[in-house]
């Protein structure tokens, strides 16, 4: 096998596991693809390289890592439309993890407009899903939906698991939105579609959660228990403790709503645990409905 081979081989392998939530197998199989780029001596493919080993990293948070910091030297150097926007949309992906919203707009806003040269709707649809989360996470959520939208007629139907990510996504800001019966049909849909095709636990922490608030909003509360004790066991399970937070306060208020004090306060204690610094921070919780004010995404 050459060089060549070996790295074609191994970024399709890589690729797979990423669209099936296999992040560390993905990193594995994106390092040998770099190793049979530098041994051919080419750049070009070297920076594609990077650019997919930052995705698999970036899906693990692990923003700090030496490929992510070469990102924006290969978005400098680089005259290659697709390297341009692959290390854009990295860039930007990191940023937003990093919470700096206004970077990472800057940089999804180049990656898509690469994506469009490029005119591939699968990065079209990316890029669209991706500025919708950077409007979600600043809470602009109807240019969010409106970005998700575009993302789901865009998106590939070959790969099932992103679509059911962005309706999730969509579904989240139409609850938000007031338009809970969208809202609760798209994360429903979401959800099926992600057990149907075995999706990584990960991945169904979102509409679980998502589908606790719209039921919680529908005043149907046997459902948004049920949903929100299964996102709180896949969160405390993925060790997510930044969903953890979201999902106890979800279902201490869904308990409150069904007067069921004790069990309110059992959720309240438990989240009160992260803010050890804040005294009384159960009662607090207790006399407020706090998700009117909460971005569950961030």
């Amino acid at each position: 096998m050459t060089f060549r081979e070996r790295y074609s081989r191994c970024r399709d392998r890589g690729k797979r596991a990423i669209q099936k939530g296999e992040f560390e197998r993905a990193e594995v199989c994106f390092r040998e693809s770099l190793e049979a780029a530098e041994a051919l001596g080419s750049t070009a493919l070297t920076d594609l390289a990077l650019c997919n080993i930052s995705a698999a990293l970036l899906e693990q948070n692990r923003t700090t890592e030496p490929e992510i910091g070469r990102l924006r030297l290969i978005y400098m150097r680089s005259c290659d439309p697709k390297t341009i926007r692959l290390s854009a949309y990295h860039l930007a992906r990191s940023l937003e993890l990093q919470g700096d919203f206004s970077k990472a707009y800057f940089y999804a806003k180049i990656a898509l407009e690469k994506s469009e040269q490029l005119r591939k709707a699968d990065y079209q649809a990316s890029s669209h899903n991706q500025l919708g989360n950077i409007h979600t996470c600043q809470s602009y959520f109807d240019q969010a939906a409106a970005c998700y939208a575009r993302a789901l007629d865009l998106a590939p139907a070959d790969n099932p698991v992103f679509r059911a990510l962005v309706l999730d996504n969509l579904g989240y800001v139409q609850i938000i939105l007031g338009r809970i019966g969208e809202g609760l049909r798209g994360c429903g849909e979401a959800l099926r579609i992600l057990t149907a095709e075995a999706a990584r636990p990960g991945f169904l922490i979102y509409p679980h959660t998502d589908l606790c608030l719209g039921y919680l909003e529908a005043g149907d509360l046997d459902l948004a228990v049920r949903h929100g004790e299964e996102a709180l066991r896949i969160a405390q399970a993925q060790r997510r403790p930044d969903r953890v937070k979201n999902i106890l306060l979800l279902l201490g208020e869904t308990h409150a709503k069904r007067h069921d004090v004790p069990a309110a306060q059992t959720y309240y204690g438990e989240l009160a645990t992260y803010f050890p610094d804040v005294k009384f921070a159960s009662d607090f919780l207790m006399a407020f409905e706090l998700r009117k004010v909460v971005n569950f995404r961030l």
